[in-house]
C-alpha cells in the first residue's frame, strides 16, 4: 500500500511525535507499505536519516511548505495529492485541502482550538471550524486518539454522521521510555542539581493549567521546603502565566527545561517523585503514559481523556482546585506503599499502549478506505 502522509507538523510536540512514530512503525510492521512524506525538505530528511536503513528505501519526501490555514495550503496540498498516485492520503490534523479526495483519512487529535476560552485570533478559529467540518464531510474515515475526542465531536457537531466515520485509535508509548538503573538516575540528578522534585511535561499553553500547578506547589512548600518543581516544556509567550505566577508567588525552586531531548526526558521521568499533569483538556495525554512506562507515579486532572489513559494507575484531582491538587500530591509524597503500588500499576497500564498497536489499527482503517467499505 502506498500512503501519502502530510508531515508539515513533524517537529510539533504532540502531533509531531504522532507523525514520527506512526510513520516509523508502519514501515517496520508492514514491509509492503510505501510512504510519501509531504512537508519540510530538511525535517523529512533528518527524520528519514534516523530510520533503519532497511526501511529508508520505502519512504520518499516531497516539499509541502505551506502554512496552516493558508491559501497556499489549499493550492499546494491539492497539487501534491494529484501529482502523487497513492492508495491513501492521510492528513494527521483537520487542516486538510478543501477538495479532499474520497481515499482520505484525517486524524483529529482534539478540539483544543475551539474549547479554550477567549481565543486570541477569531479568524483563525473560524477558519479552523470550517476546515474541520470540510474534512469531516469529505474524508472517508476520521481517526481520533481517544473516546473523549470522539464524544466532543459528536456533541459539538451533531449534524455530521460521525458514527459511520470515526475510528478510535489510541496513541502508543515509545520503548525508549522505561525504568532506568538507580545509579543512572542518581548521576543525572547530580549533574543537574536535582534532588526531590515534581515534574510537569508539556508545552506551556493556557489549557495546561500551569498557574494553578504553581499555586499548589507554593502550598506544598510550607510542608516540604526542599521540594523542587521541574517544568519541562516549550514556552509559547514571553512572559507567560508561569513567569507571572512564579514572580507573584516568589518561587525560587522552579526549574524550567525548555529544550528537552528524549534521552533527557526519560531521565527526568525516572528521577521524579511523580508526574503532575493538571491539564484542563487533552485529546490523549502522552506524558502520563510515558511517565508510567518509566515507572514513575502520576497525579493527573480528572478531565477529558486523561482517565482513559491513566485508568486506575494514578491519583486524580480537580484541576480547578489547587488545594485538591496539593492534597493528592502530598498524599503520594507521604505514602511509600502507595507510590510502589502506583508504579507497579502504571507499568502494567503503559504496557497496554504501543505504537505497534497504533500502526495495526491505523492500517485497518486504511484497508477499509482502500476497499471502499
Amino acid at each position: 500500500m502506498r500512503i501519502l502522509l502530510d508531515s508539515r507538523m513533524l517537529q510539533n510536540s504532540g502531533i509531531g511525535r504522532y507523525i514520527q512514530m506512526l510513520a516509523q512503525t508502519m514501515l517496520e510492521e508492514y514491509p509492503q507499505s510505501q510512504l510519501v512524506m509531504a512537508g519540510s525538505r530538511q525535517h523529512n530528511r533528518e527524520f528519514i536519516a534516523k530510520l533503519n536503513p532497511a526501511v529508508q528505501s520505502r519512504i520518499s519526501s516531497v516539499v509541502y511548505d505551506a502554512p496552516i490555514y493558508s491559501l497556499a495550503e489549499q493550492v499546494k496540498g491539492l497539487s501534491i495529492i494529484k501529482q502523487n498516485n497513492t492508495d491513501i492520503i492521510h492528513i494527521p490534523h483537520f487542516n486538510a485541502p478543501w477538495k479532499l479526495p474520497p481515499n482520505s483519512v484525517v486524524t483529529i487529535h482534539d478540539l483544543i482550538p475551539f474549547k479554550r476560552q477567549a481565543p486570541r485570533n477569531h479568524w483563525r478559529v473560524t477558519a479552523g471550524r470550517m476546515m474541520l467540518m470540510n474534512a469531516a464531510q469529505k474524508a472517508a474515515r476520521i481517526i481520533v486518539i481517544s473516546r473523549a475526542t470522539a464524544n466532543d465531536l459528536i456533541e459539538d457537531y451533531p449534524s455530521v454522521a460521525w458514527q459511520d466515520k470515526i475510528r478510535v485509535v489510541p496513541q502508543g508509548v515509545s520503548a525508549d521510555f522505561k525504568p532506568l538503573l538507580l545509579e543512572q538516575v542518581r548521576s543525572f540528578k547530580s549533574r543537574h542539581g536535582l534532588q526531590r522534585y515534581l515534574l510537569f511535561v508539556g508545552n506551556r499553553a493556557s489549557h495546561k493549567n500551569l498557574e494553578r500547578l504553581l499555586v499548589a506547589y507554593a502550598i506544598l512548600l510550607d510542608k516540604y521546603p526542599g521540594l523542587q518543581l521541574v517544568v519541562a516544556g516549550r514556552r509559547l509567550a514571553n512572559p507567560d502565566a508561569v513567569d507571572k505566577a512564579r514572580l507573584r508567588l516568589g518561587l525560587k525552586q522552579l526549574w524550567e527545561w525548555e529544550d528537552c531531548s528524549d534521552a533527557d526526558l526519560g531521565q527526568l521521568y525516572c528521577g521524579a517523585e511523580m508526574l503532575v499533569f493538571p491539564s484542563l483538556y487533552e485529546g490523549f495525554g502522552l506524558p502520563p503514559l510515558e511517565a508510567m512506562a518509566c515507572g514513575t507515579p502520576v497525579v493527573v486532572a480528572q478531565s477529558a481523556s486523561l482517565p482513559e489513559v491513566v485508568g486506575d494507575a494514578g491519583l486524580y484531582f480537580d484541576p480547578l482546585q489547587p488545594q485538591d491538587m496539593a492534597r493528592q500530591i502530598a498524599r503520594l509524597l507521604d505514602d511509600g506503599n502507595l507510590r510502589d503500588s502506583l508504579r507497579a500499576r502504571g507499568l502494567l497500564r503503559a504496557a497496554m499502549f504501543s505504537w505497534q498497536q497504533t500502526a495495526r489499527q491505523t492500517m485497518e482503517v486504511y484497508r477499509e478506505v482502500a476497499k471502499g467499505v
